[in-house]
């Protein structure tokens, strides 16, 4: 039994990295469309109107706890920024816009075919949706700027659970020992 915990806990301790790992979802520099949207670092997070060229109404909304927070449309003037809050680094942020036009009525989410979401020089993080299903994919339908974020998740410091592994495998080098006394 002791050689089997041995055994199990070096097999543990050999496959922990060395270096914290890193999960990310990057969304490719060629394509920007799709991916998710990370909080890049703890602190406020807002969003900037860039601008819209759409037929169609276009209302772009912040997804948080199940309820939609109203952000811009294309048909008001001078939107200018918008505080969403403070968040930990590593938030998933998702956005969503619903386009109103031709007796339709759309909605899409960050995330998927429909928004594109990427660094673009001269405006840092950018979202920009495209309005209709099979449109122009010209993705100028709504597009506003967003802080402090990434399309990369954090890394994630996983030899931090070191010492509860540890920690387990003394526990059971004790409950053994208990027995045999």
């Amino acid at each position: 039994m002791f050689k089997t915990i041995l055994a199990a806990s070096a097999i543990a301790f050999a496959t922990l990295p060395a270096a914290a790992a890193t999960l990310s979802d990057y969304i490719p520099a060629d394509s920007y469309i799709g991916g998710h949207i990370y909080v890049a670092s703890t602190g406020e997070v807002s969003v900037t109107y860039i601008g819209s060229d759409a037929a169609f109404t276009n209302v772009s909304y912040f997804v948080k706890d199940g309820s939609d927070q109203l952000l811009f449309t294309n048909v008001t003037a001078g939107q200018g920024t918008i505080s969403l809050g403070s968040f930990t680094a590593g938030t998933e942020l998702v956005f969503s816009m619903t386009s109103i036009g031709g007796g339709n009525v759309q909605s899409f989410l960050t995330g998927t075919e429909y928004a594109k979401a990427g660094y673009v020089n001269d405006y840092g993080f950018v979202v920009a949706f495209e309005d209709t299903i099979n449109g122009d994919d010209d993705y100028n339908d709504l597009v506003f700027g967003v802080s402090n974020v990434t399309s990369t998740l954090p890394a994630v410091p996983v030899p931090a659970a070191l010492p509860l592994i540890a920690s387990a495998f003394g526990g059971l080098l004790v409950l053994r020992r208990r027995r045999r006394a």
